[in-house]
């Protein structure tokens, strides 16, 4: 269990050895805080869940044709009752560039803890990912390793009782893998999801009858571009490492995103495909107001920072001219448009540039 010990680090290392790292950087976050009925496997009784979670990533310039990731969390959440729980994890992830289809693999290291129990954890994992339109696909294996100090409680139902000790320190450790799959949709206001994981590996799960699958639906609806409301419903995995069974549990709370802009977080926020400008045009660009220019078209949408990556509707002007009439604050910022529902493009009179997630953004000044 030492070696894992030197998984942060290989974040750190990725991330210094970025060219221009500060220059492409991308900070993004979330905070959920959420609250509902649970009953607990094993024990079969029902109490209120309450659980809070800041997250957060950091996303610099490509290394050696690869994006490298560093993310982390923290979660607080009150478990039956009368138990606190407390989780962190910091991950280093290499994915691979796409704006629609990619693979990644990561190590991370993270800790649990309650008042008589506490583990380190270290994890392996690796991923594909895919994008058709609005819906996404996330496929991933991961494997945990824990080792837990000698003392605390009884795990639920003895299911802990066979464990391995490392040399004479008796230090426990349990080690599992987890396949799962996430699948959602991406309605801009709206978002939907589907996770399913299942579990193997352990003597715990093997010989002591506790849930192997675990299975979530959930709802955003996004009152405003940083705030939504969340909800959910599933049946979780036992945490293994801190004797906390399984549970059926509903959820509602509310999301704050932080940082970036928020995208669909299947596609690990990777922007649509961006394609040649053609005859799209960026002809005027006021504080209240910006023109474009493009092809014949029914309709025509328009999305960038000052949108924070939602797409907006463009107001018909004429003969091959669209609007937008929202606020742009004076500076530099980011967009692309599209017609008919097409390919997102950089419209002629931008920069194109790199836009840290796989795709290419138009780059222009508000005076």
């Amino acid at each position: 269990m030492r070696a894992p010990l030197a998984w942060p680090r290989l974040g750190l290392v990725l991330l210094a050895l970025c060219p221009g790292s500060l220059a492409a950087l991308q900070l993004g976050g979330s905070l959920d805080l959420g609250t509902g009925p649970a009953r607990w496997d094993q024990v079969e009784s029902e109490s209120a869940r309450v659980q809070g979670t800041l997250g957060g990533s950091y996303r610099p310039g490509r290394l050696l044709g690869l994006e490298p990731e560093l993310s982390g969390g923290f979660g607080l959440s009150t478990e039956q009752a009368v138990r606190t729980a407390l989780r962190w994890d910091l991950t280093g992830r290499l994915h691979t560039p796409g704006a629609v289809t990619g693979a990644w693999l990561g190590v991370g290291v993270g800790g649990m803890g309650t008042d008589t129990r506490t583990a380190a954890l270290t994890r392996l994992e690796g991923g594909v990912r895919s994008g058709i339109g609005p819906a996404g696909l996330r496929v991933w294996l991961a494997r945990t390793s824990f080792g837990i100090r000698p003392g605390g409680d009884a795990s639920p139902g003895n299911a802990l009782a066979e464990r391995d000790t490392i040399g004479g320190s008796g230090k426990q450790i349990v080690e599992y893998t987890d396949l799962g799959t996430r699948a959602g949709l991406d309605l801009g206001r709206y978002e939907l999801g589907a996770t399913v994981i299942r579990r193997w590996g352990s003597a715990a799960l093997q010989g002591g009858g506790l849930r192997s699958l675990a299975w979530e639906v959930s709802a955003v609806w996004w009152l405003r571009p940083s705030l939504g409301v969340v909800a959910s419903a599933g049946h979780s995995l036992p945490e293994l490492s801190i004797a906390l069974p399984g549970a059926r549990y509903r959820s509602l709370g509310v999301r704050l995103a932080l940082g970036a802009p928020r995208r669909n977080s299947l596609s690990r926020g990777v922007a649509p495909p961006v394609t040649a400008a053609g005859a799209t045009r960026l002809v005027l660009a006021r504080p209240n107001r910006l023109g474009i220019v493009g092809p014949a078209a029914d309709r025509a949408e328009i999305m960038g920072d000052f949108t924070d990556w939602n797409p907006r509707p463009l107001v018909r002007t004429g003969d091959g001219r669209w609007a937008y009439e929202g606020t742009v604050a004076q500076g530099v910022h980011q967009l692309n448009v599209r017609f008919d529902d097409g390919e997102w493009v950089v419209p002629a009179g931008t920069v194109a540039v790199d836009d840290g997630f796989g795709g290419r953004a138009g780059l222009f000044v508000v005076r």
